[in-house]
This record gives C-alpha cells, sequence and structure tokens, in this order.
C-alpha cells in the first residue's frame, strides 16, 4: 500500500506553501516600501509631523484656534505664520492630499477641535460629488502614521482591503523607474517645503491649463456628511463654515465659473454655513498658481491667506438665496 506521503501523493501541497510563502514576503517587501520608502508617503508623514508640531504651539493661545482641513489646495494655500503675525489669528492648517478621500482629512482634523475652535472645512468641490470611499492613498498615510482610526468606517476597520492597500501597484513601479532611468526627482514635492505652520509652498511651476466647466452636483454620501460635520461642531461648541478654494479662471470666463461655483455652494448651504466671498473661489492671476490651477505660489498664498483671515473675522455667511440671486446677475455667455 502506497504511502499517503510519497511524491505521487503528497499530504502537504508544498507548491502552493512555496507560492503562498513568496506573495507574503513580496507584500511585506511592498509594505515596508510603501510605508517606510515610497516619496510620496515620506512627503505627507514629514507634512503630518510639522502640522502637529505647530498644533503644540497653538495650545497656549489665549483665543480659540482655527482649524482649516481640505486636500492640496488648502495645505497649499493658508499660511499659518501669516495669520498669526499679520492678523493675529491662530490658525492650524490640516490640509493634505486630495486623493485621501473626504473622509480621512475630515477624521484627521476633527480631533484637533476643542470647545470654542472654528473649524473651516475647504474642501475641493470634486471631492464632494462621488460616494465616500477611503482611496488607497488615504489608507498608506493613515497606517504609515499610526492613525488607525483615521479607516474606522464606521466603528470597523476593514483589514483585508486595507493591508492589501499597502502593495505598490505596477504603475508607481513603473513610473519611478522612468524617474530613476530619466534622473528625475522621485517625487514633485520636496519634504522641506513645509513651512513650520504646515503651509506648502509648492516651488515646482508648470503651465496652468483653463478651467473645464462643471455643474458639481453634492453627492448623497456628502450631504449626509456634511451633516455629521455639522451636527459634531454643533454638540462641541465649535463653528464651522465652508470656503472654496481659490481656483484659476481667465477673466473672459468669468461669469460661467462663479454660475457654476454659485450654484455648488447653494447646495452646501442647505448643510453647512458658507463664508461670503465676492470672488467664489475664482481668482484670475495665471502667474499665481504654480503646478495645478489649485496649488497657489507664495504669492498668491499670501492673498487667499489675507482674504480667509477678512473672511473669518466677519463672519458673513452666504444663504441659498443670496445665491441664488447671485447666480441670476451674472452675465450670460456670449
Amino acid at each position: 500500500m502506497a504511502s499517503s506521503t510519497s511524491p505521487s501523493n503528497p499530504a502537504v501541497p508544498w507548491l502552493a506553501v512555496r507560492l503562498l510563502g513568496v506573495a507574503l514576503a513580496a507584500w511585506v517587501v511592498g509594505a515596508i516600501y510603501t510605508l517606510r520608502v515610497n516619496p510620496e508617503i515620506a512627503f505627507f508623514r514629514r507634512g503630518h509631523a510639522v502640522k502637529q508640531s505647530w498644533a503644540k504651539t497653538l495650545e497656549p493661545q489665549p483665543p480659540p484656534k482655527i482649524v482649516v482641513f481640505g486636500g492640496s489646495s488648502c495645505a497649499t494655500s493658508v499660511d499659518g505664520e501669516r495669520l498669526l503675525r499679520e492678523h493675529g489669528l491662530p490658525v492650524l492648517n490640516l490640509g493634505l492630499g486630495a486623493g485621501m478621500g473626504v473622509k480621512v482629512l475630515t477624521r484627521y482634523a476633527l480631533p484637533a477641535l476643542r470647545p470654542g475652535d472654528t473649524l473651516i472645512m475647504a474642501m475641493e468641490s470634486d471631492l464632494m460629488t462621488g460616494p465616500l470611499t477611503i482611496p488607497t492613498l488615504g489608507v498608506q498615510f493613515s497606517l504609515a502614521t499610526g492613525q488607525w482610526n483615521l479607516l474606522r468606517d464606521p466603528d470597523r476597520v476593514d483589514w483585508s482591503t486595507s493591508l492589501l492597500s499597502l502593495r505598490p501597484g505596477g504603475y508607481h513601479g513603473f513610473t519611478l523607474l522612468g524617474k530613476i532611468l530619466l534622473r528625475q526627482p522621485l517625487y514633485r514635492y520636496s519634504p522641506d517645503e513645509f513651512h513650520a505652520s504646515g503651509w506648502h509652498e509648492v516651488v515646482v511651476k508648470r503651465p496652468i491649463p483653463d478651467p473645464v466647466a462643471s455643474a458639481s452636483r453634492l453627492s448623497e454620501d456628502m450631504k449626509a456628511w456634511l451633516i455629521f460635520i455639522r451636527d459634531f461642531c454643533a454638540q462641541r461648541g465649535v463653528r464651522v463654515a465652508y470656503t472654496l478654494p481659490w481656483g484659476y479662471c481667465p477673466p473672459e470666463k468669468l461669469a460661467a465659473y462663479h454660475r457654476d461655483n454659485a450654484r455648488f455652494l447653494q447646495q452646501v448651504a442647505e448643510f453647512l454655513p458658507v463664508l461670503k466671498e465676492p470672488s467664489l473661489g475664482a481668482h484670475s492671476v495665471r502667474e499665481h498658481y504654480a503646478d495645478t490651477s489649485l496649488h497657489l505660489t507664495a504669492t498668491g498664498a499670501a492673498l487667499r491667506t489675507d482674504e480667509l483671515a477678512r473672511q473669518i473675522k466677519a463672519w458673513s455667511t452666504w444663504s441659498p438665496a443670496e445665491l441664488a440671486q447671485r447666480i441670476a446677475s451674472e452675465p450670460a455667455a456670449p
């Protein structure tokens, strides 16, 4: 009688075990690379460290602080040092990257709030029109900084999906190899571009395209999320409002840009107060943008920072009816 462990009838599928071992080893190497080496994650880890250090300097301040959050347009547009020095406003810029998704960006900001603080949501409108999933970058940043709570949705972490997100991916590997061969920087931005307050000064310059008109509609997920933010702040005695990031728009397209933005803000105003900015998020000086139509240069960021200070001090907000009037008042396209 043949042995049950003979090569023709193995009790242990060694080939499958070896393949599983290779796959596990590849995942471990990929996870270590993602969490410790990946230049994009290293950049955001540095930004996180700088922002948290600035937050500690604001704690002794007598007046309540202001927390501003959103994607990279927020990170590159709000200079906390200037707000404190020129306007006497203690502001914590917790903007990160739009690729992390609305949920991670929001959950990153909320724990910084204390009763009496002000929360300014400066989220890109494009992020607010679809399902509120947690993208790969959001998972990688959360795990790289040890903030598991950012992935808790609603009260548990989907560990299987999260751990699989630590793989670098073929596209990342291909582009990284190309940059190495061409002797280009491994990431567009450098960690030393963060200033002490967490403001990211973009150094690289690229051509800025004209905006593409769009009728942005809040997703149902986003409406529920805005209600969550509103209720969270109300329960903790935190003042809250939304403001649009500044986006580039040439002068000849301002009317359509204003109408699109006013329609979008009209929806937001049903759930959160919207700071009353006459320009409705439009800024027409192309030279004030660095590498995208939402990333301001140092000069542009100074102007945006000063405008935000005026909005916060005035605390005047749009009503849906006022925004409807603003839409009607914009001249029709020729």
